[in-house]
């Protein structure tokens, strides 16, 4: 993998995120990539040297690395904060970091989000990860009685928390309980996610919908002079109906959906069927414009 720097940044900065950065190992499997997709991670493996990323496609990651440490820094003196586990289940040793256990058995994890994100619910990933964290950390003799995020809302504004007191965030950290599984119900969701991982080794499947990040294309009723759309409706002839229900000034805007990680997110994308189709469509949509 190599890190490219199109924008000049700081050597630094290239630095710190290439100090971070491992080809991965056929039976070891991080917890995030034990959730993840497959496909992304077998890719990984077999064209790791001709991967490339941008210093600033990482800039997130890094910010998110430099809290962590942090906080980890000064984490209670009783407390257990960024320590390393791992478990070994069929033959592979699947590791993990959680990112602070304090008595009496309360797992945290720290997250970053946007505010649209926190309004969508917990993510699913979210509360597998610490799930898992909880195995890991009963595995290693520490009881574990309740898990919650600590979610970072990005665009937090004091603002908008004023003005939609109901829905909006009304602090830019949210601590958020995630429901904690029995036990058999962690075991065998982590021997499932291994068994996907295992057959991608020689039968790489396509990556599912959730994994593309896909996104439905919507439609948008606009009003002259408005930014916000009047109403988001899920087809073409709906989002027309409305817009000459409502008369003049109105009009329809298409909001494409796709998959947006294969898009714009994914590193593996040039080496997977799928994403050469995205990024290719992608191309001939910009030399069209």
């Amino acid at each position: 993998m190599r890190i490219t720097n199109a924008h000049g940044l700081p050597l630094a900065y290239v630095r710190a995120i290439e100090a971070g950065m491992r080809p991965p190992v056929e039976t070891r499997i991080g917890v995030t990539t034990l959730i993840d997709a497959p496909l992304i991670r077998v890719l990984r493996m077999r064209h790791w040297d001709a991967l490339s990323e941008d210093v600033v496609d990482r800039i997130s990651a890094l910010h998110g690395t430099a809290m962590h440490e942090l906080l980890a820094k000064y984490a209670p003196e009783n407390a257990l904060s960024e320590e390393k586990l791992s478990i070994v289940r069929e033959g592979w040793t699947i590791s993990g970091i959680p990112d602070l256990y304090e008595e009496p058995g309360v797992v945290s994890d720290y997250k970053t989000c946007q505010s649209w994100a926190v309004k969508r619910g917990i993510k699913p990933e979210w509360i597998a990860q610490l799930n898992i964290y909880g195995l890991m950390l009963r595995e290693h003799g520490f009881p574990v009685t309740r898990l919650t995020i600590q979610a970072d809302i990005l665009d937090w504004t004091r603002g908008r928390a004023r003005q939609d007191i109901g829905r909006y965030p009304q602090s830019r950290i949210i601590a958020y309980p995630i429901p904690l599984w029995p036990a058999h119900e962690c075991e065998s969701y982590i021997l499932d996610r291994l068994r996907l991982h295992r057959a991608a080794l020689t039968d790489p499947m396509t990556c599912t919908p959730e994994e593309r990040w896909q996104e439905e294309t919507l439609f948008a009723v606009m009003k002259a002079g408005r930014k916000s759309a009047v109403r988001v409706l899920d087809t073409l002839e709906e989002a027309d109906v409305m817009a000459a229900e409502k008369g003049k000034g109105h009009s329809v805007t298409e909001r494409t959906g796709g998959d947006r990680r294969c898009k714009d997110f994914c590193t593996v994308a040039p080496h997977c069927p799928h994403g050469r189709a995205i990024l290719a469509a992608v191309a001939a949509a910009e030399e069209e414009d």
